[in-house]
């Protein structure tokens, strides 16, 4: 934006205030070029309206620029980063894709992604009917021989070449585009014997050697360096034309900004790109407009992905830094993210109520559950707000370490909420915690803890507030009541997301305007209080996010850039894997699975049978339904007890339903996803999903992870619509890391609508990096900005850094 500035005061024009943003994903298919490009991802800064004047002054543009930069040297920092900035827009305009001038192409197959360098033999405009009309451009060009393929070359020792054209066309349907001026007009757009690359799919025509493009993207390469570059065999950079800026004018005056560019222009310091194995920026800059090979610029987008990812992690740890006082703490801090095995606290520094509900519980902690535990006490114990993310595989015993955590906080004489997405999932924690609470010894004044959903009565949850208000509740569980207006609390001190994902950024948000201050009055904070609670300290509440879909590190480290990341990994002991079937849901698959299900209820088991939808759908009715299904299922199965569990049945129904099936009078339950999240019924041993394809690969790890539980060796069977979607349930039957299946997930769809209003989220945008393919970046990245901030805490010792992270994130308070 700053660089369209400065086309403005070079030529007086006038431009709107809106900046165009597109992202270009080109896909290809073959060879190493291809590959390359599919990394690729870009932006346009540029201003949609120019007049002519600009392209007539584009020389004075490069002018000036190159005025501006012959005074680099001798700028202030400040100058010099804007500057940097002005240059920046203007090179982050990044081609789409590369186009190879030698057509070093062998066999043409029919439907194609073809990149095409050529001579045009003929432009014409041809009226085909009344109301009918086409452009035709002919394109003459060589590509190298099929035996070229069997390194057989001509007299003259050069690769055999044949001779292709490329008919391309354009089609306009109306009487307006049938009169011989448009015919002439658009016939006399391009030049007989002008060099053009084209890009498009190709279709074969009738005639050896000749194809058909109706569907393309052309540019006429026009300068001398253009015809060097084809010469030499270079890479072609074809840019994306937006808003009136041809290809060309833009390809010449990031050129000419390329020459304007200082030679000291990097500000990450040198041993830090050495010790990455970085191109310094110029020269990675120079790489990605104008390489040599397509080698180079595979390392300048190394390092411009590097540069996104180094700043959104530098800026995140230096306002962790600046709201620290002293170098100690500073330090300390460092070497929490750069020796993780620091960070442990022993419990013997932990409250007596932490202490009790460790000893309460039946079985003991994983080394990973202990070190999760560690991690989040020890920013429970700092005075600065938590924001931390724990994640783990399905199963993994996230939810009894978020306990202990409250209880940290419970017995410091604070308060703790924990906010889960649906109703079931909040009264099987309730109840779980119930029972912890009466397993608990010589604690003389037990936590106070209340359940507050949808379904409460107005009374009960009058009650239930005010007694949050006046803090002789010390734990609340609940849905989204917990965030509502109304529910204030007199001491929040921790506030515990379970499936975070399943909440927005601001919904998760919402807890920090419900600051905790230390004047509580409660009795239960008062007889369990390790000590005395002094001063009018207020903040807002630490935040744990918890999520059983587990996020790839690289991705969770771009998502939640201002959050901590935990991750309990590995099982508790005498966890069983899974087995996993997939079958199609054709008649004889069905049946398969249906003498499975017998099979399985005969052995002592029971078994989940999970639908895509409740009732039947017009729009879709090859998709199975759950309550129009339950009558043939409870046919089918005369001999056993089915029960039926939605979203729509009433709470008390719902309840009753998994009661009847967690206590053995219910031997096979269709349900919904709503058993995706936390249902724990030890006693279920299969899991049939139908049309499974319905469902992502991490919610099926879920549902998945509902059964294997407990003793019984179980298995899960996924059931495909058609064989065409079998293929990407293949990963679930070959993994049941949940780690692994969501780097998969990611690599499959991509990361989604990050930006989007959908998730509620607020991310930077990257031109560039795609962070599926890029997370080994982010963490290079990640270790590269601690480095820095070890060197220079305050990064006074970099300040072309400084500056440069200032312009990048103008949200951070870096000073002056």
């Amino acid at each position: 934006m700053a660089m369209s500035v400065l086309l403005v005061q070079a030529c007086g024009m006038c431009f709107s205030d809106k900046c165009l943003r597109s992202v270009i994903t080109f896909e290809a298919e073959r060879g190493y070029r291809n590959a390359l490009c599919n990394n690729m991802r870009f932006k346009n800064f540029l201003f949609p309206r120019v007049s002519k004047l600009c392209s007539q002054s584009k020389h004075k543009i490069a002018e000036k620029l190159l005025v501006e930069a012959d005074r680099y040297d001798a700028a202030s920092v400040t100058d010099r980063s804007k500057l940097l900035n002005k240059l920046r827009k203007l090179l982050h305009h990044f081609p789409r894709t590369y186009a190879d001038l030698q057509n070093a192409q062998i066999g043409i197959a029919d439907g194609q992604y073809l990149i095409f360098v050529g001579n045009i033999l003929s432009s014409r405009g041809v009226r085909a009917g009344l109301s009918f009309s086409y452009l035709e451009i002919v394109v003459e060009g060589e590509v190298d021989s099929e035996s070229s393929a069997e390194h057989v070359f001509n007299a003259s020792g050069s690769r055999s070449k044949q001779k292709i054209y490329v008919h391309l066309k354009k089609f306009f349907r109306g009487t307006r585009y049938t009169s011989l001026p448009f015919l002439i007009s658009i016939g006399s757009k391009y030049k007989e014997g002008d060099i053009a690359c084209v890009s498009g799919k190709v279709r074969t025509m009738r005639k050896d050697g000749h194809y058909e493009m109706r569907e393309y993207n052309m540019d006429v390469l026009e300068d001398e360096q253009d015809s060097s570059a084809r010469a030499e065999g270079r890479p072609f950079p074809i840019y994306p034309s937006r808003g009136g800026l041809k290809p060309n004018f833009l390809k010449d005056i990031i050129a000419r900004a390329l020459k304007a560019l200082p030679s000291n222009v990097d500000p990450i310091p040198q041993d830090v790109t050495q010790d990455f194995g970085l191109l310094c920026l110029r020269d990675a800059y120079f790489g990605i407009h104008l390489p040599k090979n397509l080698s180079e610029a595979d390392l300048a987008r190394k390092r411009l992905v590097f540069d996104e990812f180094f700043y959104l992690q530098l800026g995140r740890l230096f306002q962790m830094l600046e709201g620290l006082g002293t170098q100690v703490e500073k330090d300390v801090l460092l070497d929490k993210y750069r020796k993780p095995e620091l960070n442990a606290v022993f419990t013997e520094e932990w409250s007596s109520l932490t202490k009790q509900l460790l000893k309460a519980l039946p079985y003991s902690l994983t080394s990973s559950q202990l070190s999760a535990v560690s991690e989040i006490i020890w920013d429970i114990k700092r005075p600065l707000p938590m924001n931390r993310l724990l994640q783990g595989d399905v199963g993994c015993g996230k939810t009894v370490v978020a306990f202990l955590a409250c209880m940290e906080v419970i017995g410091a004489g604070y308060q703790a909420a924990f906010m889960v997405p649906t109703e079931l999932l909040a009264v099987q924690h309730y109840n779980h915690l119930l029972d912890l609470l009466e397993k608990m010894e010589q604690v003389d004044c037990k936590p106070s803890i209340a359940l507050l959903t949808g379904s409460t009565s107005s009374k009960q949850s009058r009650l239930i507030r005010e007694g949050l208000q006046t803090g002789e509740i010390s734990l609340v569980i609940g849905t989204h009541s917990l965030i509502a207006d109304k529910v204030e609390f007199s001491a929040l001190r921790i506030a515990v997301v379970d499936e975070q994902h399943r909440f927005g950024v601001i919904q998760r948000g919402r807890f920090n305007s419900k600051l905790y201050y230390n004047s509580i009055s409660s009795k239960t904070a008062a007889s369990n209080s390790d000590g005395p609670l002094n001063g009018d300290v207020c903040m807002a509440p630490h935040v744990l996010a918890m999520s059983a879909t587990p996020i790839p590190r690289s991705l969770a480290l771009a998502l939640f850039g201002d959050m901590s990341l935990t991750q309990i990994t590995g099982l508790p002991p005498g966890r069983q894997p899974v087995e996993t079937y997939i079958v199609e849901g054709n008649e004889r698959g069905l049946e398969r699975v249906y003498q499975m299900i017998t099979d399985e209820v005969e052995a002592g088991g029971r078994v989940y049978l999970v639908y895509p939808v409740i009732g039947q759908s017009e729009q879709l009715p090859q998709l199975h339904a759950a309550s129009a299904e339950f009558e043939a299922m409870s046919s089918r199965f005369e001999s056993y007890s089915c029960g039926l569990l939605h979203g729509r049945m009433k709470s008390n129904d719902k309840d009753e339903a998994l009661r009847r099936f967690r206590t053995g009078e219910t031997h096979i339950l269709l349900s919904t996803q709503v058993i995706e999240i936390g249902v724990d019924v030890p006693e279920a041993s299969m899991m049939v999903v139908m049309n499974a394809e319905r469902f992502g690969i991490a919610q099926l790890h879920q549902l998945r992870g509902r059964v294997g539980r407990g003793a019984r060796k179980s298995k899960c069977v996924l059931i495909a619509s058609t064989a065409g979607s079998l293929c990407r349930l293949k990963v679930l039957e070959k993994s049941s890391d949940g780690f692994y299946l969501a780097n998969m997930d990611l690599l499959l769809r991509g990361p989604g609508d990050l930006l989007g209003k959908k998730q509620s989220g607020h991310l930077p945008e990257f031109p560039i990096a795609r962070l599926e393919i890029d997370g080994n970046i982010i963490q290079e990245a990640h270790l590269a900005a601690l480095k820095v901030l070890g060197m220079s805490p305050d990064l006074q010792k970099f300040p072309d850094l400084k500056a440069e992270l200032s312009m990048r994130q103008p949200l951070c308070l870096l000073g002056d």
